[in-house]
């Protein structure tokens, strides 16, 4: 019964906590229809929300998967914002050095290298490819370094005590100058090993040198950064132009989530899985991909809640409103009911179909009538913030 008492006397201080910018766009949107479907499956989550905030201790990790949506971390990061500043900032989170990738990522994340890099995506020279969670994987020669500094955003602290490396093949090893780690720890599995590092003192920035094993080159999937405090690590990934299809080629990502301790996994896909004419598409077909990625995921952190976004409307190569998201969009709910997973259902929020041109017209959305602005993907994040909260405090009604 105490418990009880806390945490409710905390959701009524968070409920104070809503969108930004929502508010400036409402006529963009129905906020009635911001809710999260089959929520009932979210509550070991919630439950793990409740556990961290009463301990004040401990780590809640999310997992944001997509594509171009998610990878440069304008609606994920605004999210994570959000969260975090309800449930604690626990850290960065995960990070990729897409500019390696030759390919654009997070502002608040700055990459220099020198040496010989190679790089690969699931949506090209994969096969063979070890690559995991983020789409991507580069490769490092002998003796290359890398750099990578983070930069806070807005009130948000970026700085780390704790960073994780992805690797195998060999090691990246931190070079003594930049910092001073009190352990260095292997670990992970065959399937996606890892070094963990615990810092003397907090840093925004790491240097390290790639230490070859073998005469091979040393494959690198990625970090993951932490500070000290309690609350929530938000890891986002994206690939640009990627669907399931694509994403499923991926032979790692299941065991890089498990690797991140994943407590829900977010996944934003479907754009790229209905962007085709409506003579070619397979409502069934991509289903069945969505059933798979779910499965795949489920094997390897069967604990983890997942929550499904349905793709935001769009057009087809800017001149036709694509039918086939409705039909994708009635799939996934099945989908959702099938499979005991949640579902946030930006498509129907946002107007359903044709409604990318309003949101265009108001400044949310390019001209592509595919992707948004920064200030459309910031509301994105801000209502799905509220539409988690709504479902949250829910339980305490």
């Amino acid at each position: 019964m105490i418990r009880k008492i806390f945490i409710t006397g905390l959701i009524l201080s968070l409920c104070s906590i809503h969108t930004g910018n929502s508010k400036n766009y409402a006529n963009y949107y129905d906020l009635q229809l911001n809710v999260i479907k089959k929520a009932d499956a979210l509550q070991e989550f919630f439950a793990k929300i409740d556990r961290v905030l009463y301990a004040k201790s401990g780590k809640i990790n999310i997992v944001h998967i997509g594509d171009s949506h998610i990878q440069a971390d304008y609606f994920s990061g605004q999210l994570r914002r959000k969260l975090q500043a309800s449930f604690g900032n626990g850290g960065r989170g995960f990070v990729f050095p897409y500019q390696i990738a030759k390919s654009n990522g997070p502002v608040d994340i700055k990459v220099s290298h020198k040496g010989d890099w190679w790089s690969y995506s699931i949506m090209k020279d994969y096969e063979g490819m070890p690559i995991g969670a983020s789409g991507y994987l580069v490769e490092a020669s002998d003796s290359a370094e890398i750099l990578i500094k983070l930069s806070p955003l807005r009130e948000a602290t970026t700085s780390f005590k704790k960073f994780t490396v992805f690797q195998s093949g060999g090691r990246f090893v931190p070079e003594q100058d930049n910092f001073h780690p009190l352990v260095s720890a292997l670990g992970g599995s065959e399937q996606m090993p890892y070094s963990t590092y615990l810092l003397s003192d907090y840093q925004d920035s790491i240097h390290l040198r790639a230490q070859v094993a073998d005469s091979q080159r040393l494959k690198l999937h990625g970090f993951s950064f932490e500070n000290t405090n309690a609350g929530i690590v938000y890891h986002a990934m994206g690939t640009n132009g990627s669907s399931t299809l694509h994403y499923l080629r991926s032979t790692k990502f299941e065991n890089q989530i498990a690797a991140l301790d994943a407590d829900l996994i977010i996944v934003s896909f479907g754009t790229n899985d209905s962007y085709l004419p409506y003579s070619r598409f397979c409502s069934s077909c991509a289903t069945d991909r969505f059933r798979t990625l779910i499965n795949r995921i489920r094997k390897q952190s069967p604990e983890a809640a997942i929550l499904l976004t349905t793709p935001a409307d769009h057009f087809y190569r800017r001149r036709y409103d694509n039918r086939n998201l409705w039909y994708l969009r009635k799939s996934m709910l099945r989908l959702a009911e099938q499979e005991n997973v949640a579902v946030w259902d930006l498509y129907e929020l946002m107007g359903g179909q044709r409604s990318i041109l309003d949101w265009q017209k108001g400044g949310l959305a390019r001209k592509d009538l595919i992707h948004f602005s920064k200030e459309g993907y910031t509301l994105q994040g801000d209502l799905l913030y509220q539409a988690i909260m709504d479902a949250y405090e829910s339980r305490f009604n």
